[in-house]
């Protein structure tokens, strides 16, 4: 069983990834996407893959799997 804080928790790095995907997709349609703005939003999307995959991690840890 999910428990409400690990929901809480992957719901927060879900908004922050797709945030940063539209931000991306704005930007580039805007043609204002820099090398600068690609790193720094392809940074946080993968920083919060990382925060995810620990999350499961440590979930899965708990409960012996």
């Amino acid at each position: 069983m999910l428990t409400r804080t690990f929901v809480h928790d992957a719901n927060q790095s879900l908004h922050v990834i797709r945030l940063a995907a539209e931000a991306l997709a704005f930007e580039h349609g805007d043609g204002r996407l820099s090398a600068e703005r690609l790193q720094k939003r392809v940074a946080a999307i993968l920083s919060q893959v990382d925060h995810l995959t620990d999350l499961v991690a440590h979930n899965a840890s708990d409960e012996g799997g």
